[in-house]
């Protein structure tokens, strides 16, 4: 079997670090809007670091560790709507210009300020969000993200979740969404969005293969 050689288990507290290593060396450096806005480690922990912590209290999110390195070479972080009170609202006037031009963006597909608890338009408080999702390079041609994916829905199904939900930042994990049946909601194309605090097209150069960021839902 492909993936035989590793072990895919819930992560726990004490897996921060090596999770937050992996997001350091794999999530930013390859994701495309921070790749775009140009986000480093200070700016992308004033939110991604409570992000990563709270996904893992929840006891839904996914690890997959080589078996015999024990090394972590892949996530999919998710949020339990059902335990979200533990989360505060992020106020994106307090942070970095950067990040808040990323939020705004995402705010422009959910319709909502508040994006750790887009109820409305989800249409139900119950539900599971996929927050990131991400893997070792040499790793990401070889479906861990679709398997990951797929053993996240069978937690969310265990937890009694109505829907997931995730936005979708990359054409990898749009492939995977629309292979696992979800629907893109809404959509904000890169070239043709325009940043409501500069006036400039700040996601123009994102690199291909991305074209777009979609609120992908998918009913279970």
């Amino acid at each position: 079997m492909i993936f035989e050689n590793l072990e895919f288990r819930i992560l726990q507290e004490g897996d921060f670090n090596a999770v937050w290593n992996l997001i350091l060396a794999e999530y930013i450096t390859r994701e495309p809007c921070c790749v775009a806005l140009d986000l480093d480690e200070e700016k992308i922990s004033t939110v991604y670091l409570n992000l990563a912590k709270n996904s893992i209290s929840h006891q839904a999110s996914l690890g997959a560790f080589d078996k015999q390195t024990k090394e972590l070479i892949g996530i999919n972080l998710t949020l339990l709507a059902k335990k979200r009170d533990s989360i505060p609202d992020i106020d994106l006037s307090q942070l970095p210009k950067e990040m808040q031009q990323y939020g705004m963006m995402l705010t422009t597909l959910s319709g909502e300020e508040n994006l750790v608890a887009p109820e409305k338009f989800m249409g139900t408080k119950n539900y599971m969000q996929s927050t990131m999702l991400c893997s070792k390079t040499n790793h990401g041609n070889k479906g861990l993200g679709t398997e990951l994916y797929k053993r996240s829905e069978e937690i969310a199904l265990k937890e009694g979740c109505e829907k997931r939900f995730t936005f979708s930042v990359s054409a990898f994990t749009s492939k995977i969404c629309d292979k696992m049946g979800y629907e893109s909601l809404k959509d904000v194309i890169y070239k043709d969005y325009i940043d409501p605090i500069t006036g400039d097209k700040i996601f123009e150069n994102v690199p291909s293969p991305h074209t777009k960021c979609s609120l992908m839902s998918k009913n279970l």
